[in-house]
């Protein structure tokens, strides 16, 4: 595989991978090494995307008016390698908020500027496939892989791990600057009437969108806690997770496949699996019961 692919690539996996790793570990590390409040373990969700969505826009602008967007790539991977190695150096939970924070302003880019370069390297439907793919490998192998080190040796390699995964990353997509030219993406200037032409139905997509996201991030942001109060150890939380992801990889060829001609279809029947699943959650009188309704 050409380097200017693998780079790219690679950063969906580092990103992916640093979600697989804070998604599930942080809020246990939070709580029960750090004594942690749920309030505060929820709120570290609330910070990182309160900042992320702001500065995902943000950057898209700087990229479209300057370019560079494997610059922008290392530059954001290598400020991640650090923040997903301080968590192991803070003596308080609410520390952790400022880590989430930081986390947000770097971490902001990385998914939708890999998209970028992968569809200009192979074409939008397969960049962004391939993308897709990395991007739960690395969610896969960072929910598993954690569980098992955590399990043997505490939260803080699982951290250290992903930091060494995020500067592998960044090494790379540098590197890749000196051999490749730059991308530059063409643009275009947004305009406020665009939003009155949007037809309705594509609001209603959007709403339900939301909802689902909104419902969604509210139960991912407690379920390591959640599994721990039905009585799961580190490894189980880390399956729990690995479980989803691994269906996601394995059916995200056929599911991006069918999209194309039966999208609205697909989407529904999305949301109702998603319900399903969440009702799944409350119905669980144990662990195990949510390794076949995990997120």
């Amino acid at each position: 595989m050409k380097l200017s692919v693998l780079s790219a690539l690679s950063a969906a996996f580092a990103m992916w991978f640093t979600i697989g790793t804070f998604a599930p570990y942080l809020p246990l590390y939070a709580a029960i090494t750090l004594g942690a409040s749920n309030f505060i373990v929820g709120m570290l969700s609330t910070v990182y995307f309160a900042v992320s969505t702001p500065m995902s826009t943000l950057m898209g602008y700087i990229v479209d008016k300057f370019g560079r967007p494997r610059l922008v790539i290392g530059i954001s991977l290598v400020g991640l390698s650090m923040l997903n190695m301080l968590p192991i150096f803070v003596d308080r939970p609410e520390y952790l908020l400022v880590i989430r924070a930081f986390q947000g302003v770097f971490g902001a880019s990385l998914i939708p500027l890999a998209n970028l370069v992968a569809s200009y390297e192979l074409g939008a439907g397969k960049g962004v496939g391939y993308t897709g793919m990395f991007g739960a490998l690395g969610f896969l192998t960072s929910t598993l892989s954690g569980g098992i080190i955590s399990n043997y040796y505490g939260y803080p390699p699982v951290f250290i791990v992903s930091s060494f995964v995020a500067l592998f990353s960044a090494i790379l997509n540098l590197v890749s600057l000196i051999k490749i030219a730059d991308v530059k993406p063409g643009t275009a200037k947004f305009k406020l009437k665009y939003l009155r032409e949007i037809p309705f139905t594509i609001w209603i997509i959007y709403l339900c969108m939301f909802l689902r996201q909104a419902g969604g991030s509210g139960i991912w942001a407690l379920f390591p806690l959640y599994l721990r109060d039905l009585g799961a150890s580190d490894f189980i939380v880390g399956l729990a997770y690995t479980v989803s992801t691994t269906f996601q990889v394995c059916l995200m060829k056929y599911i991006a496949e069918k999209s194309e001609v039966k999208a609205l279809k697909i989407f529904l029947i999305g949301l109702v699996l998603s319900a399903l699943t969440f009702i799944g959650y409350y119905l669980a009188w144990n662990a195990y019961c949510l390794l076949y309704t995990s997120p």
